[in-house]
């Protein structure tokens, strides 16, 4: 692994990555697991669909929703020399099915975000984390094609699609990158939108995460701050707004979506401390919140949360009142994926 000290923007994923290379053999072996004090305001009620193996080695990010309601997650499957890549189709009762080629990621690299089209091509992002390249695939069930390249130093994270276009968050630029895919690679350069508020706050930690849509409206979180924001008509790419500013409510956001109503879900990754004993992290949260950014619940290290990545609503007539949401289980433990009612 790059030595933390020439990633930059993700010297603290390093770390971490390499501690669970150390520990994921005996985090699956013993899963004991010891958990922060639990402060909850509302807990819904989850149904699992299903578990990601190998239990305590994989890492669960994406998860995005194919208009017949089959679901297609990202995971990354540690390796003490070189990682593995795997997108997951999961369908509406819980069936796993790998999808895809498996992609060989090398030691500093993982999968990041999912994004499926209405017509069901299905996109995920490779995030390096050293001195490689990012990429964003897509992939078909027997192949797997570059569909873009970024920048060295570029960690593409959030992918969200909107009027045949394809939005990338880069958790360690503070950019959002824009494209329409085609047959041949796109090589970006230029980023559709900077700001200093889509930056991380150090070399340490990762920035602009989630993203989502409602109509032309786009959202996204910014973990390291702990901040929402609005871009609105994004086809100029009018200003960012801030709607929460640097909040320790939402500290550690990771996945963003907006459900039918226009509500706004997220959800954070809480903070552990990186050791030989599985521990999950505390401040794990998952909130609902306005258009308009105001916290209308928030439910925190619930019994169920093992690190969440990604929440998503449900697509198909059965699944309208239903939520989902991974457990990407980054320090150990299973990943998994649920899905609760919206009351």
């Amino acid at each position: 692994m790059t030595s933390p000290a020439t990633i930059t923007g993700r010297a603290l994923l390093a770390a971490a990555c390499a501690a669970v290379f150390a520990s994921s053999a005996a985090a699956a072996a013993s899963p004991a697991i010891h958990r922060a004090p639990t402060h909850v305001q509302k807990v819904p009620s989850t149904r699992l669909l299903a578990t990601f193996h190998p239990r305590g080695g994989v890492f669960a990010e994406s998860l995005a929703i194919d208009r017949h309601g089959a679901m297609f997650v990202s995971k990354t499957t540690w390796g003490t020399v070189a990682n593995r890549g795997q997108l997951v189709r999961v369908s509406p009762a819980g069936a796993r099915h790998l999808y895809g080629p498996r992609i060989d990621l090398g030691p500093t690299s993982l999968l990041t975000g999912v994004a499926v089209s209405d017509r069901g091509r299905v996109y995920v992002a490779r995030a390096d984390f050293g001195a490689g390249s990012s990429l964003i695939y897509r992939v078909r069930s027997h192949r797997i094609s570059v569909a873009a390249t970024l920048p060295a130093g570029s960690f593409p994270n959030g992918l969200a699609l909107r009027a045949g276009r394809l939005y990338v968050t880069d958790s360690a630029n503070g950019v959002v990158w824009r494209f329409r895919p085609a047959a041949a690679p796109r090589h970006l350069a230029k980023p559709w939108l900077q700001s200093p508020l889509f930056a991380p706050t150090t070399s340490e930690t990762l920035g602009a995460n989630g993203l989502a849509f409602w109509h032309d409206t786009l959202f996204v979180v910014n973990g390291s701050t702990g901040a929402l924001m609005r871009v609105r008509h994004i086809g100029d790419a009018s200003p960012v707004a801030v709607l929460v500013r640097r909040t320790h409510r939402l500290l550690t956001a990771d996945g963003l979506a907006v459900d039918r109503a226009g509500d706004l879900w997220v959800v954070g990754n809480g903070v552990a401390t990186v050791s030989s004993t599985f521990q999950l992290p505390h401040g794990q949260f998952l909130a609902v919140l306005s258009r308009g950014g105001t916290i209308l619940d928030r439910t925190v290290d619930a019994r169920w949360m093992n690190y969440p990545t990604a929440v998503a609503p449900g697509r198909t007539t059965k699944t309208a009142d239903r939520m989902y949401v991974v457990d990407g289980a980054f320090y150990g433990g299973p990943a998994t994926l649920r899905s609760f009612a919206v009351h």
